[in-house]
């Protein structure tokens, strides 16, 4: 349960802080978003 709240804050953050430096390509922001939106079932999921 450990390993997957880690993964999902390294990908929370990983994926919110490279969106802003992809700002001005959508597809790469877009790649962001989504690992970004990967995490939040991650966190969610032990817990439920």
């Amino acid at each position: 349960m450990r390993n997957v709240l880690i993964a999902s804050s390294i990908f929370t953050f990983l994926g919110l802080t490279l969106r802003l430096f992809f700002l001005h390509n959508f597809v790469l922001f877009l790649i962001m978003q989504t690992l970004a939106a990967v995490g939040y079932p991650l966190a969610i999921a032990p817990v439920g």
